[in-house]
């Protein structure tokens, strides 16, 4: 005899899931006032909570970021080497302590011939 014949003869074919008489003739109108009971009050309330929470958790996050660009920020643009010494060293000065080939790198990316080099050299611009 197998498995499936011994529970037969046991249990039978009889379905033992039942539903208590009359539940679906009442059933909409029990879940419309579940529905109604739950105000957009409510619903606003949760989202909102979502929302916060959601914030709480990124705070910590954005305050590091913020000292992480601040100190960035003050490292670049406080830096006490550079500034206004530079502008007033002569541009001979500049192009004489360059390389060669570094000054036709630069050149290549301004898109410069010799010609406005000189102009610009000797101020003639």
């Amino acid at each position: 005899m197998t498995e499936e014949e011994l529970l037969k003869q046991t249990i039978g074919n009889e379905n033992h899931f039942r539903v208590p008489d009359g539940f679906f003739d009442r059933f909409a109108a029990e879940m419309m006032e579940k529905v109604e009971d739950t105000s957009i009050e409510e619903q606003h309330n949760a989202t909102t909570t979502h929302r916060n929470a959601i914030v709480r958790k990124l705070v910590p996050y954005l305050a590091v970021a913020s000292v992480v660009g601040l100190l960035f920020g003050v490292a670049v643009f406080h830096n006490p080497d550079t500034g206004e010494q530079n502008a007033s060293v002569p541009v001979q000065t500049l192009v004489s302590s360059s390389s060669g080939d570094a000054l036709d790198q630069m050149a290549d990316y301004v898109m410069l011939d010799n010609q406005d080099l000189y102009s610009y050299m000797s101020n003639e611009y």
